[in-house]
């Protein structure tokens, strides 16, 4: 009887901490390329056209370049958007995971511009600002 009502209980925990999964933000699918940056230690940066900094989403896919002074660095992997609390203290918002990650990043798409960042969890966290190219 105790294990029947130990399962139950896991159940409804497990269900109420379910997260409300979205699909793919319409106007998303494409290529951005970064126009700033913002961070609690590096302050405010724009980034020319061209910088080659850029971010493609197709359905739940992505990629990603980054180019540094001598450095460019690549990734890809899936993502999902979903609407939740990055951790307890912090209000429910769109955020996006990278690779199943667990690690949760705000996410907003207005007005053609796309901005990934920390959330309100992070002391001097950051964000980066995306404008649609293709």
């Amino acid at each position: 009887m105790k294990l029947k009502y130990f399962i139950a209980v896991l159940f409804v925990a497990i269900t109420a901490c379910k997260k409300d999964a979205q699909k793919l933000s319409p106007g998303l699918e494409g290529t951005w390329e970064l126009i700033s940056s913002d961070g609690g230690w590096s302050g405010h940066h724009e980034y020319a056209r061209g910088n080659g900094n850029i971010f493609t989403f197709n359905d739940n896919h992505y990629s990603q370049v980054i180019k540094s002074t001598d450095t460019t660095y690549q990734y890809a992997g899936t993502f999902k958007i979903y609407t939740g609390k990055p951790c307890d203290f912090a209000k429910k918002q769109t955020l996006i995971d990278f690779d199943n990650s667990g690690f949760a990043s705000s996410f907003s798409l207005s007005e053609g511009r796309l901005t990934i960042g920390t959330t309100e969890c992070i002391m001097d966290g950051g964000s980066s600002t995306y404008k649609k190219i293709r």
